[in-house]
């Protein structure tokens, strides 16, 4: 009681002497003066959200919805990070911003937008200098830091092009050069880093900051500084970022910025806190957010009144760390932050925008885990929604993707026919007369005996120095074999066949070489056809096959004849495989995290992930909110195969995530528990 009677007592205090503050204290954006109130997403895939490779932009449209829902108006996006994958480089200089690059960001800034969340984009970080990266990377780095034409070639480009053509978009708050550079200094660095003077990160943010400026007049640059340490003067505290020190760093008298960025968590003591002086007590002459800082008590100072505290206290912004990286905050908790601060202070945090409210959607009939006999007609019911419009129309969907129905007025209601055995996930997208689409929650649904069951190509035994693991988002769990070579073997082992007798199997493939391939099909070490895959090229198709089995231990092999050409998966009756299959992986040439088997699952589930080479890992298990329900497994793992066991006893029924992280490969899938 003694500790909230004093945090009262200092609330109070903030609110009468501080208030003053806020209303001069706002970051300018969408035509108007709003305190930033939202969180980190940092990033979805660490480094490689933007540029070559696969853009989770589902994932990006479900947490910008879900800041939107609750009263937020910003969040912090990571770029280049550590430039592992952007810029692109050429020798000794940068070539250009990155294939898809910019489309990648604009698509994910067009999505924000939507949902009026706009973002501060964070260009680099002080991991482009961690030593774990190696030092090519931190070589390559310290010459983009260091060497004027270097920082040049980055500015011409990549910064620029990217500048210019996203000049203008309303999903940008900012450009922000630099997340916590002082980590990477001779003066402040730390020991993970290699580092370099103050003098070269202050150029450099010159240096952006000018460019940025005179690409587009109306942007604004910030730069997000570790803590006050390097933001201030106050108490023996040394501000890099002043208008005149990095003009003289730099040179350039329109490279400076418009507004600062400060970080703050509990390591900084209460001197440096936000949470425990006003804006005005550090002395600067611009606006500060506070750009990242953990949802726990600060001091005395209750995790629920953090963003309050600041709103009232004259910061202009309070963005907590970090929707995706949630060791110690939790998005629930950033939510209610928002929804607090949109209740009570609407006025400074609502972004006039495209928006409006969306959509509210939800599966009524079936019931969850219902099971339905063969050739049965489902109907399906959805409830739909909206509070400042009507909804135009409500699509059905099963596993995503697959549409089978559609309705325009309540009662929302289909009949799904002619049901083929399977085990099936419902959902239900309702539309509104805004164009805004929300997906309900999925429904489990299981009808008649599932009758194949794939065993993905990545998980099979590999031999041959030409066949590698690729990922691709359309194939059966976004990973395939690419067999560039014509010799080596693919082998599936099926475990405790309960009898014998022939089956059809199919295999999934893409003829992405030239057309037809031929390969050998071995059964249990005795070979059994050639067999011509055909049809359209660069298309995943199917081909099936019947072969003899015994009961007990069996193998499939394709051994390649012709090779070239892409495997996704070997198909099977599930009566053939009522046990986990046996899936090693040897000599893996990417990351990868397979599916979690058997799935829907009650009681123990396997996941399997394969590395290309050692790396700490962390493999954990989280609800769909994003709270942790289970970390099984967190150390350093050698390369190859690896097995984790995850028992959902203490767990209800629903749907999960399991999130692999090894070095900087982030991945996650969803898993269906039914008890």
């Amino acid at each position: 009681m003694k500790s909230n009677i004093l945090y009262w007592v200092f609330l109070s205090t903030f609110t009468a002497v501080f208030s003053t503050y806020a209303a001069g204290n706002r970051i300018h954006y969408n035509n108007q003066d709003l305190f930033l109130s939202g969180a980190n997403v940092a990033s979805v895939n660490f480094a490689q959200d933007i540029g070559p490779g696969w853009t989770d932009l589902d994932t990006f449209a479900d947490i910008f919805l879900d800041v939107h829902d609750h009263g937020g108006n910003a969040m912090r996006l990571w770029l280049h990070t550590n430039g592992e994958a952007t810029p692109e480089f050429g020798d000794s200089t940068v070539t250009g911003p990155g294939t898809d690059a910019i489309s990648d960001l604009k698509a994910i800034l067009d999505l924000a937008w939507e949902r009026e969340v706009g973002l501060v984009l964070c260009l680099w970080s002080f991991n482009m200098m961690e030593k774990k990266y190696g030092t090519a990377l931190t070589d390559r780095s310290r010459a983009l830091l260091t060497d004027s034409s270097f920082t040049q070639s980055y500015i011409d480009n990549a910064l620029v092009p990217m500048v210019e053509a996203l000049k203008g978009h309303p999903g940008i708050i900012a450009w922000e050069v630099f997340n916590e550079p002082e980590g990477m200094s001779n003066e402040l660095g730390w020991s993970t880093t290699q580092h370099v003077p103050m003098s070269a990160i202050q150029r450099f943010v010159n240096r952006c900051a000018g460019a940025i400026h005179q690409t587009d007049s109306t942007a604004l640059v910030t730069n997000g500084s570790k803590s006050f340490k390097s933001q201030t003067d106050v108490d023996g505290s040394t501000n890099y970022y002043t208008d005149s020190r990095l003009i003289a760093a730099g040179g350039d008298s329109s490279g400076t910025l418009d507004f600062y960025s400060v970080h703050w968590y509990e390591g900084d003591g209460i001197a440096l806190s936000p949470f425990h002086h006003s804006k005005d007590y550090w002395g600067l002459d611009k606006p500060i957010v506070v750009a990242e800082f953990h949802m726990k008590n600060a001091f005395g100072v209750p995790l629920e009144h953090l963003y309050d505290v600041l709103y009232t206290s004259g910061y202009a912004g309070a963005l907590a760390w970090s929707w995706t990286d949630n060791v110690v905050s939790q998005p629930a908790q950033m939510r209610a932050a928002m929804q607090s601060m949109w209740d009570t202070h609407r006025e400074d945090v609502d972004v006039h925008g495209i928006g409006g409210d969306w959509p509210a959607v939800a599966i009524t009939v079936p019931a969850a885990n219902t099971q339905f006999p063969e050739n049965a007609e489902v109907t399906i019911t959805a409830e739909a929604s909206d509070s400042d419009g009507s909804i135009a129309l409500v699509e059905f969907f099963v596993s995503d993707t697959t549409k089978i129905g559609e309705a325009v007025a309540a009662p929302y209601t289909i009949v799904w026919k002619a049901m083929l055995p399977g085990s099936y996930i419902l959902t239900a997208v309702a539309t509104d007369n805004q164009g805004h689409e929300r997906t309900s929650d999925p429904v489990a649904i299981k009808v008649g005996t599932p009758p194949m069951v794939r065993l993905e190509a990545e998980a099979a035994t590999r031999q041959g120095s030409g066949m590698t693991i690729r990922t691709d988002p359309t194939a059966s769990n976004r990973y395939y074999v690419d067999m560039a070579t014509g010799t080596g073997t693919l082998t599936w082992k099926l475990t405790g066949v309960p009898t014998a007798g022939n089956v059809e199997i199919a295999f999934g493939y893409n003829l992405n070489y030239n057309t037809p391939k031929g390969q050998y099909i071995n059964v249990n070490g005795k070979r059994v056809t050639e067999l011509m895959f055909d049809g359209a090229m660069k298309k995943w198709q199917e081909k099936k096959l019947s072969v003899d089995l015994v009961q007990g231990d069996n193998t499939i092999q394709m051994e390649l004849s012709w090779g070239w050409m892409y495997i996704d998966y070997l198909a099977v009756p599930s009566s053939v495989i009522p046990t986990t299959v046996e899936t090693p992986i040897e000599n893996p040439e990417c990351f990868a995290l397979m599916q979690n088997y058997p799935n829907p699952f009650n009681g123990e589930t396997k996941i399997l992930y394969v590395l290309p080479k050692a790396a700490d890992v962390r493999l954990e298990v989280l609800d769909l909110s994003g709270r942790r329900m289970a970390v099984l497994f967190q150390a350093r793992q050698t390369e190859g195969a690896h097995e984790a066991v995850f028992d959902s006893k203490n767990l209800a029924s629903g749907i999960y995530i399991f999130r692999l992280r090894a070095g900087t490969f982030v991945d996650q899938k969803r898993m269906l528990l039914l008890k």
